[in-house]
């Protein structure tokens, strides 16, 4: 079965979302819904699904007759579990397997009430706990760190909330057709983010790929892609990151900047554009560490979305950015390189010399580094990646060399083994890999 990358499923979410708005994989949840009067949908979701579902909701409740609400299956479970005649619960788990949101399906269930539950996988544990399954048509992703999924379910949420309204009455054909016509702009939208995320990431590179702590503001659904966000920066990169609300970034958060936080000001919506702004230029006096991401009619934006595309689902395309620019291009071997010694590559070149020769087997040797580490080469031995790293010592450089290699190794010695984890291996304690580095490397120079 062929590996996929957390690259590869940003790349083909374009597709994904323009197959999902010709196949209707939200009819079965649209007459669920249609069933019986409902004044309350409750989405009982967590992490990526919870904030997918953030990210669309106002969407939803623009179309829907009803209040929608967002729930960690927990809090679910233990305390609004009522379930009133006219709400319907529905529980979102994009694996499938989210033991939470199973023990919800339970919890319906034994209200008496159809238990639903929505997710990209119908083959998993989710079908044993749900009366009615619906699969919302993304497939699988083999990468813990979602990424297709998350926007492919904020779709098709929204698909089924048109659906919903068209069959109650409430939308005619033509709007129906027209609201679907703008979905296929979002759809292009997020395919012209990619590249654009990457012209960003070039120009402000020194300060992206050295972020300690980082806030994201935004509101609306600007506020569910800040906290998808932050979620992917904590679980990828493992630094600190937290989302606010934009006007309660004021109210105690903004007090605790340095110069060392990143922050990004997400305001893509006509309403919430003037006071994002506002407070992008307030923490720029701060730090420099500031990004703008609006709509294309804002001046002065580090990363903007076509007008074209409906206010209230614009911020959805500043996801790849996130998920593949900042994320993913970590999994680039030339990308790789220069965070993997940027400290130390100066030294190394300086005492190599002025030999053109050596310093050209130098750079070879760190992008070969890169490449093993980053291009998928047995991911799951985390001790081969290792070993193998090691190994190419001999072919690229001197043995008088070997203690300035060695120094390198061990530098990068930590951000290949959190690579390792992120490419779905075994994290490698950072002792483990500094042993078979010196070890395997003593085989090859004494």
């Amino acid at each position: 079965m062929e590996k996929h990358t957390m690259r590869d499923y940003v790349l083909q979410t374009p597709a994904v979302l323009r197959r999902l708005l010709t196949e209707h994989w939200e009819a079965p949840l649209a007459a669920a819904f249609a069933a019986r009067p409902v004044r309350i949908l409750r989405l009982v979701a967590s992490g990526s699904s919870y904030n997918a579902a953030l990210c669309v909701r106002p969407y939803l409740r623009k179309w829907l007759p009803c209040e929608v609400l967002i729930t960690e299956p927990f809090t679910f479970c233990t305390y609004e579990c009522q379930q009133p005649e006219d709400e319907l619960a529905v529980v979102i788990s994009q694996s499938g397997y989210s033991t939470n949101a199973l023990q919800a399906l339970d919890a319906i269930h034994a209200k008496g009430r159809t238990a639903i539950g929505i997710t990209s996988d119908p083959a998993s544990d989710l079908r044993l706990h749900a009366d009615l399954l619906i699969d919302y048509g993304c497939g699988p992703e083999s990468v813990g760190y979602v990424t297709m999924g998350v926007t492919s379910l904020g779709l098709f949420l929204c698909l089924f909330a048109l659906q919903a309204a068209y069959a109650a009455g409430r939308l005619s054909g033509a709007a129906l057709a027209a609201e679907r016509e703008k979905l296929f702009r979002l759809a292009d939208a997020y395919e012209q983010a990619i590249p654009a995320g990457e012209t960003l990431l070039r120009a402000r590179y020194k300060q992206l790929s050295s972020m300690q702590t980082v806030c994201l503001v935004g509101a609306g659904a600007s506020y569910g892609v800040a906290r998808e966000a932050a979620l992917k920066l904590m679980e990828t990169l493992q630094i600190p990151a937290c989302a606010y609300e934009l006007e309660e970034f004021l109210h105690g958060p903004n007090l605790h900047l340095t110069p060392n936080h990143t922050l990004f000001f997400l305001a893509a919506d006509p309403r919430d554009r003037e006071r994002g702004a506002q407070l992008y230029r307030a923490a720029s006096l701060v730090t420099d560490r500031v990004f703008l991401f609006t709509d294309d009619t804002a001046p002065g934006g580090d990363l903007s979305v076509p007008g074209t595309v409906d206010a209230l689902l614009a911020p959805l395309t500043f996801l790849p950015f996130f998920q593949f620019v900042v994320v993913c291009r970590l999994l680039d071997p030339e990308f790789l390189v220069q965070i993997i010694v940027s400290h130390r590559q100066a030294e190394v070149r300086t005492q190599l010399g002025e030999d053109a020769h050596l310093l050209l087997r130098f750079d070879d040797f760190l992008f070969r580094v890169a490449e093993l580490a980053a291009g998928g080469v047995y991911p799951e031995h985390g001790e081969y990646v290792g070993h193998v790293v090691v190994e190419h010592v001999q072919d690229v450089l001197p043995i008088r060399q070997r203690d300035l290699l060695l120094h390198v190794l061990v530098d990068g010695s930590e951000c290949l083994c959190s690579l390792v984890r992120c490419l779905g291996g075994e994290r490698v304690p950072e002792e483990q890999f500094r042993y078979l580095a010196v070890a395997t490397f003593a085989e090859f120079v004494v």
